[in-house]
C-alpha cells in the first residue's frame, strides 16, 4: 500500500471536501426545487397521512387567479353521502372560515380545502367550474352527488356558505351573473 505525502493529503482533502459541497448544493437545489413546486401546486394540508390508496388529479384547464391549477384527492373509498350526512359535513367544518385574500386564496383554494377534507372523510366531493355570460372570469364551488337529493353545490367564499341544488346554464348565480356554462370535475 503506498504512503501518501502531505500534498497528497491535502489534495485528497480538498476534492472530498468539494465534493461534499457539491453533493450538499445538489440535495439544497432538490429541497429548494421541491418548495418551489409546492408553491406552484399547493397541496392542502388536510391530507391524511399514510393513505397510499389515495390519488391526486390536476384540473388542466382551469387555474386559480396565480395561474396554478387545482389538484384535487381522490379517495376510491369515498361514497356519495345523503344530504343530511353532507350537511352535518359542513356544520362541522371551518373551511368557510378562511379569510379570501386576491389572488393568494380566491374561490379555487376554498374548493380545493374543502374537497380535500371531504374526500379524507369518506365523502366524494368535486369542483365545480362556472363561467358566466360577458364575464371573462368564471367562479369554483364546490359539488357533492348526493343519494337523496342529486347534485348539490357548496359555495363557501367570501365567508359564508351557500347551498344550492339544480344550477344549469342560463340560471342567475346571486351577484355574479348568468351562467354561460357549468363544467364538473371529479
Amino acid at each position: 500500500m503506498a504512503v501518501m505525502d502531505g500534498r497528497e493529503k491535502s489534495i485528497t482533502r480538498i476534492v472530498a471536501t468539494l465534493s461534499a459541497i457539491f453533493l450538499i448544493g445538489l440535495l439544497v437545489g432538490q429541497y429548494a426545487e421541491a418548495q418551489e413546486i409546492s408553491k406552484v401546486q399547493p397541496i392542502s394540508s388536510v391530507i391524511p397521512v399514510n393513505q397510499s390508496h389515495l390519488k391526486y388529479n390536476t384540473i388542466t384547464d382551469r387555474a386559480d387567479t396565480l395561474d396554478r391549477h387545482p389538484v384535487l384527492m381522490d379517495n376510491p373509498s369515498a361514497h356519495n353521502p345523503s344530504y343530511k350526512e353532507l350537511m352535518a359535513f359542513l356544520k362541522s367544518d371551518d373551511t368557510v372560515k378562511n379569510k379570501y385574500d386576491y389572488p393568494n386564496y380566491t374561490c379555487a383554494n376554498f374548493v380545493v380545502e374543502l374537497q380535500h377534507k371531504a374526500e379524507s372523510k369518506g365523502l366524494h366531493c368535486g369542483y365545480a367550474g362556472l363561467n358566466f355570460k360577458g364575464k371573462e372570469t368564471g367562479h369554483a364551488i364546490n359539488v357533492f352527488p348526493t343519494t337523496d337529493a342529486g347534485l348539490v353545490y357548496v359555495d363557501l367564499t367570501g365567508g359564508k356558505m351557500i347551498v344550492s341544488k339544480n344550477l344549469r346554464q342560463g340560471m342567475k348565480y346571486y351577484n355574479m351573473g348568468v351562467i354561460e356554462s357549468l363544467k364538473i370535475y371529479w
